[in-house]
């Protein structure tokens, strides 16, 4: 998946898909509007900072409310009690948790139970939970710019989750387009 903008400081993406042929060559597949943080890409993410992670990232496990949708990603369904917990103070940082069961271990959880997380997948940024370099980036259901994630509508979202498959060891990169050959 490539996720590109026309500059560090916009919102506005195009996210497009590839598969490599058998002969090698990457095919597009799919190419589609999008959205990023609202103060458009990092290099140097910091939580809170309201940018996406630009870089190389493996995927992670799907999420959904309406259950899965038919991705051959590991998928979790979110109920009331999920949370993610984004208190870089806290050792559950940067990881999904019930909040009956880890309560009290966070000042800050953003809550699953959200919209905007009909259906979605995580973007294996921070996996060692480095505190402050960011949590809770996600690729999921978006119209407008995310504080952090990476979004498009619901219809491509759920197309992109069905067309992931992990035995081919999916990566999306985030970049701005001139910075397209560093990958």
């Amino acid at each position: 998946i490539l996720v590109t903008t026309k500059g560090y400081n916009t919102y506005k993406a195009t996210i497009r898909t590839f598969e490599r042929t058998a002969s090698g060559n990457w095919k597009q597949i799919l190419s589609v509007p999008g959205y990023i943080g609202k103060n458009g890409f990092a290099r140097n993410k910091k939580e809170g900072d309201g940018k996406s992670p630009a870089g190389k990232y493996t995927i992670g496990f799907a999420f959904g409310q309406k259950g899965n949708p038919g991705t051959k990603l590991p998928f979790r369904a979110i109920t009331n009690d999920d949370v993610w917990v984004d208190d870089p103070e806290s050792k559950l940082y940067n990881t999904w948790q019930s909040r009956k069961k880890a309560s009290g271990q966070w000042k800050s959880a953003e809550n699953m139970n959200n919209k905007l997380y009909r259906y979605g997948f995580v973007i294996n940024y921070n996996q060692e939970r480095i505190p402050y370099k960011g949590s809770a980036i996600f690729f999921h259901v978006a119209n407008n710019y995310t504080l952090g994630c990476t979004g498009t509508s619901e219809k491509y979202v759920v197309s992109i989750l069905k067309w992931l498959d992990p035995k081919k060891k999916p990566v999306i990169i985030q970049t701005p387009e001139q910075e397209l050959n560093k990958y």
